[in-house]
């Protein structure tokens, strides 16, 4: 069942995955990962090193722009996610039979802010699979207070894994080593040095990269991306309604009941079940420490907290497979099987569109449907590839943000290059990200002056005209992509040229 199950994930993710374009964020990461270095202008660069090494190892059969293959990494993680969480309960649960591991993957699989977007290439889903490592490996030297081989190697992995994803990976570095401290005996000397080599592997690289780079990506991290917010209540507010919606309500309220048992029944209560939940508390509290108290305070993204309550679904389904819970299991896989369903189909039929306008009988914008995004770039390639588009077909593609400039990268891909395309104008630390094509005078921040013809993109997200400086710019060409009878995106493809 631990097989079946988690080779079920990745082919639903796989098949979902390979049928749907890129979102904005998936095709900048497939940019980098076409010239992969030590670090990057936001994160570490373990997502950009897993695209680049699969499309090294299997571009030459699919092609190097192919989302399948961009994707198969997140599809990996997304099973090794399973795997994992399903190899913890039967540890803890001491559970092996088929029907009580099928109840314990129904719960796992029903956390959709996790498994209904595991096709997407992202940073978090390397850094889950890590934290998944560290969990694993650190409940196995708690329980045995050994640390044998495969937990060294976990410990290590894990730890290297995540502070390779992003930056938070130190949280559960620090969880994974606080379990240890409590509970190691004495192979806690032996699992806190996996746990600090891996950690020194992983953090190396962004280290090296930030000190060459006027530590750009850690201070976006730390100082750029949550200052100057100020208290909250109402983004507070809106912070626990988008966990409410992407955790299921079952699942947050499950993991809140968690949090006053732990606390009531400290200093009473003992044997394996006790055990248990203060492990998941310890990987807990910190997570939650942090990501659901900062949205109060400065902006957030509601992914940000999916890992506070991923140790909540995996106790949920410690105590379901052992016959628990059952109202907390019922409503919870009820919910989240729903739910994930419901946005699967959406990335492939435009019901926001249909009820909009069909039911409610509204104009509705396409911007507000963010599976929009994934629809409409490869209409680019098809247009420089027509009689009509061949004139643009040898002109260097430039994007004022990176979300355009990698979407026409990705689109053109083997086609034109993604070496033709950049990012204009930029700020220092993203500078040695893309080329210098030479087209202008300067990077930026400013806009610079322009010196050769170019196709510069614009889409109806990021609609800002060129403005590079001593330049005529014109719409040559505008792309509309439609789902079904409803407008997806609008792309205008402006010529500039230097005046």
């Amino acid at each position: 069942m631990r097989v079946f199950a988690s080779l079920l994930v990745f082919t639903i993710l796989l098949v979902h995955g390979a049928l749907l374009g890129m979102t904005d964020d998936e095709a900048y990461y497939w940019f980098l990962a076409q010239d992969p270095g030590l670090g990057f202008a936001f994160h570490p660069p373990g997502v950009v090193w897993l695209i680049a090494f699969f499309q090294k190892m299997f571009g030459w059969i699919f092609g190097a722009a192919t989302p399948g293959l961009a994707r198969l990494p997140a599809f990996i993680c997304g099973a090794g996610i399973m795997w994992l969480g399903l190899g913890w309960v039967g540890s803890a649960a001491g559970v092996s039979g088929r029907p009580r591991t099928g109840i314990a993957a129904l719960v796992i699989g029903a956390y959709a802010g996790v498994f209904a977007a595991a096709w997407m290439i992202v940073p978090d889903l390397p850094l889950f699979l890590g934290w998944m490592l560290l969990f694993t490996a650190s409940w196995e030297v708690a329980k045995n207070q050994k640390c044998d081989a495969v937990s060294f190697l976990m410990l290590a992995s894990g730890a290297a894994i995540a502070m390779l994803s992003k930056y938070s990976g130190v949280i559960a570095a620090g969880s994974a080593g606080l379990a240890i401290l409590i509970w190691g005996g004495s192979a806690r000397l032996h699992a806190l040095g996996a746990i600090a080599a891996g950690f020194v592997l992983g953090i190396l690289p962004p280290l090296a990269w930030n000190i060459q780079n006027d530590w750009g990506s850690l201070m976006y991290q730390l100082r750029d991306r949550h200052g100057g917010g100020g208290f909250s209540g109402v983004r507070w507010l809106k912070f626990w309604g988008s966990q409410l919606l992407l955790a299921g309500p079952a699942l947050v309220f499950f993991t809140g009941a968690l949090f006053a048992k732990g606390i009531t029944g400290f200093r009473y209560r003992k044997g394996t079940g006790a055990r248990v939940l203060f492990f998941v508390l310890v990987w807990m509290l910190p997570h939650a420490l942090v990501f659901c108290v900062q949205p109060a305070w400065s902006d957030f993204k509601p992914h940000w907290a999916f890992v506070v309550w991923l140790p909540g679904a995996l106790y949920l389904a410690f105590v379901a497979a052992g016959g628990a819970a059952r109202v907390w299991r019922n409503v919870h896989v009820a919910y989240g099987l729903l739910f994930g369903a419901l946005a699967i189909l959406m990335c492939h039929v435009p019901l926001l569109a249909w009820f909009n306008v069909s039911v409610l009988g509204r104009n509705f914008d396409p911007r507000w449907d963010v599976t929009n995004d994934m629809h409409g770039w490869k209409g680019l390639r098809l247009f420089l590839d027509s009689a009509e588009g061949g004139r643009y077909r040898a002109l260097p593609v430039i994007g004022s943000r990176y979300q355009t400039a990698s979407q026409a990268a990705f689109a053109l891909g083997d086609a034109v290059g993604a070496h033709r395309v950049s990012f204009i104008p930029r700020s220092a630390k993203e500078r040695a990200e893309w080329p210098e094509s030479g087209v202008t005078d300067g990077f930026g921040p400013a806009w610079p002056r322009l010196l050769k013809p170019v196709l510069f993109v614009t889409d109806n997200r990021y609609s800002a005209p060129p403005a590079f400086m001593q330049a005529e710019c014109g719409v040559a060409k505008e792309l509309v992509a439609m789902r079904w009878s409803y407008e997806a995106r609008r792309i205008k493809l402006w010529f500039c040229s230097p005046s």
